[in-house]
């Protein structure tokens, strides 16, 4: 099986999916090559204070199963051209797509803009009698491609004998937020206009000039005729629609994978392929009508391009909502609080709502830390920890075998798995914990790329909740330890006789020596303090045989909705007290709902003639709020709060506590 690596800075442009599309759609044919694709955010652009981490894959994207590699060169600019040789330090065989990056033994495909912006400029020049053409660069970012398109706009100015003016030249970044702040420096009303038509170097550029022309009363096309490039999405759906050039992105592709193929198989390529592109005129420079809805384009030998139908786009609408929910449910898992275990029970969901095929979760031993500007120091070996696969079945990797991960970036138990993987770092700030690896059949990469996300946090959110009952796991047993060797937790003087848990002597001390415990280990944690409601009624009503069965009851709730993660006491009548590191406020909810679920089950399987509840106030123990006597007034104070908004203001003229 040949493993052949898609490399793109980035999923959310159309560009890198239409090639990926092309790429897929050629190695689906065959049966001996699996692709692996990966977003590589360079780390000189800004992708969030974290986004250097993705760059850091490329580490693993140097393992000896990798055969070769294709590089969309132009999303990245010229950081891949300085970067490739510490990427490809094997050799393998590589294809770039938008420029040369002058490695022996290389091919790219040049998709040459000289020829197509002759043919767009001799057909504004001759069919609608431009003369005076602006034009958008993507000279900014400084990439061999936005120069290659620069000096052809310069070129087909001269070839078609009309003149180059500096003056409506203007540098951008091939992002639509660039035009307005461009343009608004010169063109303040519509009467400012000193150009009849305008060259933008990308569509993005293309639909923010004609939405900031039109700001300003210029009417399009009658006015001012507007060219993009690229083809994408947004030349159909932008008003009116834009011109533009045809890069045939889906073919190159194609054409990359075929000779990428060609490659590994060791056969001999050409070092460079052009690609034809082709001119799509729309209603941006008159050539179809603002009332025509059947025709989007016309190419520059007369043929139409025809409208998608109604039945096509309103599926894609369709998807467009159902994607939208499926992220809602992964959004509800992410604030879910789950172990690792729960967390591989509900992978099939996960699955389910993301579309992937398969998900596979590969960690390192431990997080390896990195910042900015280090490289990533790659451990020697990495576990497939859990996977789902196609027929949903999991597998957890119990028996803890690793694998050494600078051999293989897939793991023994995929080594026969074909198709489209998406590979993505696994990463909490500066700690890169290992990659997902999900098996793809569509080219919803904008849908992805946000499920990864929420799979990947979801992860590493049950990652850090497993340590930390694990943490709160060995605190506790610790403080069994110190109770059984130096306190005697079960002298009888400091045990509660009705409830036989710790009465407030006991509690006092072994809640203080908790919190000790925790804080010396860097643990915060939560102190309630909780009582019955209307005891005092109780008494009265039912005798106080039933008021001492509601108070032990209170206590076999308590004690079996904290287990092993707290310290119950009794403090006196029916107050009570928790100490519970590891808790936070965000848990306090969760409490609430395990202790009134517990309490009614109780109350209907005991068939109690009272009621039971039992009300909770609570306040977090810190370093700097650590003493047991004054976190109980605060929780105290927390629960006559509680109280008051459980029972309002009638309660309180007639205490029942």
């Amino acid at each position: 099986m040949k493993t052949i690596a898609v490399l793109t800075n980035s999923f959310l442009f159309e560009y890198a999916v239409e090639i990926i599309d092309g790429i897929t759609n050629y190695f689906d044919t065959k049966d001996d090559v699996r692709v692996l694709i990966a977003q590589l955010h360079s780390p000189e652009n800004e992708n969030g204070k974290f986004g250097y981490q993705s760059w850091n894959l490329t580490e693993l994207l140097k393992a000896d199963d990798i055969d070769g590699y294709i590089i969309l060169s132009g999303t990245f600019g010229n950081y891949i051209k300085r970067s490739i040789k510490e990427i490809n330090v094997n050799n393998k065989p590589v294809v770039s797509l938008a420029m040369n990056l002058g490695l022996k033994g290389s091919s790219c495909i040049i998709a040459k803009p000289d020829e197509s912006y002759k043919t767009v400029i001799s057909h504004l020049k001759n069919k609608h009698g431009c003369s005076r053409i602006a034009y958008i660069s993507g000279r900014m970012i400084g990439t061999e491609e936005a120069d290659l398109r620069y000096e052809a706009f310069i070129n087909a100015m001269k070839v078609n004998n009309l003149t180059v003016d500096e003056g409506i030249i203007f540098d951008g970044n091939f992002t639509k937020y660039i035009v307005p702040e461009l343009l608004e420096k010169k063109y303040k009303t519509v009467f400012d206009i000193d150009f009849d038509a305008i060259f933008c170097a990308n569509d993005e550029m293309g639909v923010a000039a004609i939405t900031y022309l039109q700001s300003i009363g210029v009417k399009i096309p009658e006015q001012v005729k507007v060219v993009g490039f690229d083809n994408n999405i947004l030349t159909k759906v932008s008003k009116p629609s834009l011109s533009s050039i045809d890069q045939q992105m889906n073919l190159q592709g194609n054409k990359a994978a075929q000779i990428l193929y060609d490659m590994v198989q060791g056969k001999s390529v050409d070092e460079e392929n052009i690609v034809e592109l082709k001119p799509i005129y729309r209603q941006s420079c008159g050539c179809v009508s603002c009332k025509e809805s059947g025709v989007t384009g016309i190419t520059d030998n007369g043929e139409l391009v025809i409208q998608e139908d109604k039945v096509g786009l309103l599926q894609r609408y369709n998807d467009f909502n159902y994607d939208n929910n499926r992220i809602s449910y992964l959004f509800d898992c992410v604030n879910a609080k789950t172990t690792l275990q729960q967390y591989a029970e509900s992978l099939s969901e996960l699955k389910y709502h993301s579309t992937f095929q398969s998900i596979s979760i590969v960690l390192f031993e431990e997080p390896v830390t990195t910042y900015f500007g280090e490289k990533l120091n790659l451990p020697e070996t990495a576990m497939l920890s859990i996977q789902i696969d196609e027929n949903d079945e999991i597998y957890q990797n119990i028996d803890r075998k690793n694998f050494d991960v600078r051999k293989r970036i897939i793991p023994e138990e995929m080594n026969e798995q074909k198709g489209n993987f998406i590979i993505y770092p696994v990463v909490s700030c500066e700690d890169f914990y290992g990659y997902l690896c999900c098996k793809i059949n569509l080219n919803k990469f904008n849908f992805y790329d946000v499920c990864l996300k929420l799979i990947s946090h979801t992860l590493l959110r049950a990652l850090a909740y497993t340590e930390t009952i694990a943490h709160n796991v060995d605190l506790v047993i610790d403080n069994r330890t110190l109770e059984e060797q130096n306190i005697g937790l079960h002298n009888e003087s400091r045990i509660d006789e009705l409830t036989q848990v710790l009465n407030r002597r006991g509690f006092m001390e072994e809640g203080q020596r908790l919190i000790k415990n925790s804080l010396s280990k860097g643990v915060k944690g939560l102190v309630f303090f909780g009582d019955l409601d209307g005891l005092k009624s109780i008494n009265d009503t039912f005798g106080h045989e039933n008021g001492d069965i509601a108070i032990k009851t209170e206590a076999e709730i308590l004690k079996n909705t904290f287990r092993e993660n707290g310290v119950v006491g009794r403090l006196s009548g029916d107050e009570f007290a928790i100490v519970a590191p590891a808790f936070t406020e965000d848990d306090v909810e969760e409490i609430q709902t395990a202790i009134n679920d517990y309490t009614k089950k109780i109350a209907e399987e005991r068939e109690f003639k009272f009621p039971l509840s039992i009300s909770i106030g609570f306040i977090e123990f810190n370093e700097d709020f650590s003493v047991l006597k004054d976190l109980l007034a605060q929780a105290d104070k927390a629960l006559y709060k509680e109280k008051h908004k459980k029972h309002g203001e009638e309660y309180f003229k007639h205490p029942r506590r």
